[in-house]
């Protein structure tokens, strides 16, 4: 894997290589309670998707290069290829960190808007912080998804983040949000689709390793201070006990959602070498040039890998609309 590592430094190099100028368990329905909690350790963002350089990346990439503000575009999109006005909405989920059932109540297309999830506490917070922005029109239901069942034609848009990864009845799915969908109506999803169970590769670790060691030590420490040394794939056992839905079915989502629905487009967003790289040490690429110029030359490296077929995506984004008889 020598050529991944040299592969990046080479590309450093060419975009102005940045330097180190200091350097030498709980069931699923309560972990999601506090969903924003999971991605960091206090003040010290953990994950990769908190970092604000990230989601305006993962904001272009999916709108195509024409927004960081993938809300505001989609609003733009329902309007168009939907409708004004009087539009029906169902979330497949509840995304606490985006709610993006707020965005678009704001928007005045929409005179309904439903939300669907098993995370009690979750749906509680959400439909209170809906309330006090006067959107008691917005209804948070406490259903299993697994198993869901909608009523014929009754929804313009359906919309799920990063929620279908946890769900093991995919072609139920999205049979249903096909039957869901009015006849203009439109669905999209935003989700992670790599390995089973966060599974990686070995291949995956290895050259997620390579990148690793390029980068200075003082890019690479957990918030305890303790040295990143290596990308590792979670433990099973912990993974299970903590939230026995992660990614059950992740690598099945895309094929069976085109079995079902009429796939419109798909983007692949990356972070396959990524996220298992920064996982632990996020924070470390933000508030300083040097580690937000080292977070930019590691987007694009890796979408260079993503785009030259040298590398699979484990995050997609994807509109689809309703598949009739024939298609």
């Amino acid at each position: 894997m020598r050529g991944v590592l040299n592969l990046f430094a080479s590309w450093c190099r060419r975009h102005d290589r940045v330097g180190d100028e200091n350097a030498a368990v709980e069931p699923s329905t309560s972990v999601w309670d506090d969903s924003p909690g999971r991605y960091a350790h206090g003040d010290f963002k953990t994950y990769w998707e908190a970092l604000e350089q990230v989601s305006k990346q993962q904001a272009k990439l999916m709108t195509g290069g024409e927004s960081e503000d993938v809300l505001s575009w989609l609003v733009e999109l329902i309007r168009r290829e939907v409708g004004a006005a009087g539009l029906r909405g169902l979330s497949i989920g509840c995304a606490a960190a985006a709610a993006p059932e707020i965005a678009f109540a704001r928007s005045g297309l929409f005179r309904a808007i439903d939300v669907i999830d098993l995370a009690g506490g979750l749906l509680e917070k959400q439909s209170a912080a809906a309330k006090e922005q006067g959107f008691d029109w917005i209804h948070y239901l406490r259903q299993d998804l697994e198993g869901i069942q909608l009523e014929p034609n009754s929804y313009d848009v359906i919309w799920a983040i990063g929620t279908v990864h946890h769900l093991e009845s995919l072609e139920a799915l999205f049979v249903e949000i096909n039957r869901g969908l009015s006849g203009r109506g439109l669905f999209f999803m935003r989700e992670y689709v790599g390995p089973d169970r966060l599974r990686l590769s070995d291949e995956q670790l290895r050259q997620a390793d390579c990148v690793l060691a390029w980068i200075p030590e003082a890019f690479r420490r957990r918030w305890d201070g303790t040295l990143k040394q290596a990308a590792v794939c979670v433990d099973l056992d912990t993974l299970l006990a903590e939230d026995p839905s992660e990614a059950i079915r992740s690598s099945a989502i895309l094929p069976t959602m085109k079995e079902a629905l009429a796939v419109e487009r798909v983007v692949a967003t990356g972070w396959t070498l990524l996220m298992p790289l920064l996982d632990g040490i996020a924070a470390r690429f933000e508030g300083s040039p040097q580690g937000e110029a080292l977070l930019s030359h590691l987007m694009q490296f890796e979408q260079l890998l993503v785009a030259s077929g040298q590398l699979a995506s484990d995050y997609i984004f994807a509109i689809a609309r309703k598949q009739t008889a024939g298609e």
